[in-house]
């Protein structure tokens, strides 16, 4: 039963100005492989926590369960 991500975050629960700050980063150069960062831990976070952190859309493919039968999930 694969689980299909139908609308992705919108925003990282932390942004590119506190990362920078918290880093003391002046410049601009890295910006992209810092939200890069960003996003792989929060996906990893909620890979380990099995929780989102931020609000998103998923669906779940089951398989159609017999009649009078149900579907276990995990």
């Amino acid at each position: 039963m694969p689980a299909v991500l139908l609308t992705a975050p919108a925003a990282e629960p932390l942004g590119l100005a506190d990362a920078k700050a918290y880093l003391r980063l002046d410049h601009d150069d890295e910006d992209a492989l810092l939200g890069e960062l960003i996003a792989s831990a929060r996906a990893e976070v909620e890979r380990l926590t099995r929780r989102v952190l931020v609000a998103q859309r998923w669906r779940l493919d089951a398989p159609v369960p017999p009649p009078g039968g149900a579907v276990k999930l995990r």
